[in-house]
């Protein structure tokens, strides 16, 4: 597995290198607003470049912002969350029909990627004997394959949408504090780090704009 994320990392930084040069009249740029991450408090933006007659490099970026809390109890009681963090996500595409002058990239593709994910999350929440405080920092590392279909109207807009496997390892480190409220004295504390590797679906829908 080691070789395999070594070998897609590649593909996807040194693959351009070797693309063709650009057609000389086809709009040969796209950019996008990603739904893949919306239930997930992600909110992400992309973009496409031709660099040849098959072969584009797309990159996506985006943030991550989620916040809740819920009162019970009269106020008596709080339970609030705060996510923050980023996403980016570069790619490489070859498409199965060649660009015109009239056309930017559409139809078919096939495409290798990574991904770096980074979220921080903290939470606070009491009964009525003590507070909890809980706090994740989570990275991820991923590389991966996708097969997708892109269309644009004469107009430039359209959709493009996508799937495929995602080979991934995931860092999280998280703490947990607990206080008695009648006191303000420390009941527990507890931290651990776990590395993890697992193979996870990414898939994604787009609206798109050539030009």
């Amino acid at each position: 597995m080691k070789k395999l994320l070594l070998i897609m990392c590649v593909m996807v930084l040194g693959l351009p290198s070797f693309a063709q040069s650009e057609t000389d009249d086809s709009p040969k740029n796209v950019v996008k607003l990603n739904f893949d991450g919306i239930f997930d408090s992600r909110y992400q933006f992309g973009y496409e470049r031709v660099l040849g007659k098959y072969t584009t490099v797309n990159l996506n970026v985006g943030g991550i912002f989620d916040v809740y809390k819920r009162e019970t109890g009269g106020g008596q009681y709080l339970d609030e969350r705060n996510k923050t963090g980023f996403v980016i996500v570069p790619e490489f595409r070859v498409y199965m029909s060649e660009f015109t002058s009239d056309k930017t990239p559409a139809g078919f593709f096939f495409s290798a990627f990574s991904k770096y994910r980074t979220e921080n999350e903290d939470r606070n929440f009491n009964n009525e004997f003590e507070l909890t405080e809980e706090k994740w920092d989570r990275d991820y590392i991923g590389v991966g394959l996708l097969a997708g279909f892109q269309m644009l109207t004469s107009f430039g807009l359209g959709f493009e949408a996508y799937v495929g496997p995602e080979y991934r390892y995931s860092f999280i480190d998280y703490t947990r504090t607990q206080t008695l409220i009648a006191n303000g004295t420390n009941a527990s504390n507890y931290d651990e780090s776990t590395i993890e590797q697992e193979t996870v679906p990414f898939a994604g829908v787009s609206i798109s704009y050539g030009f």
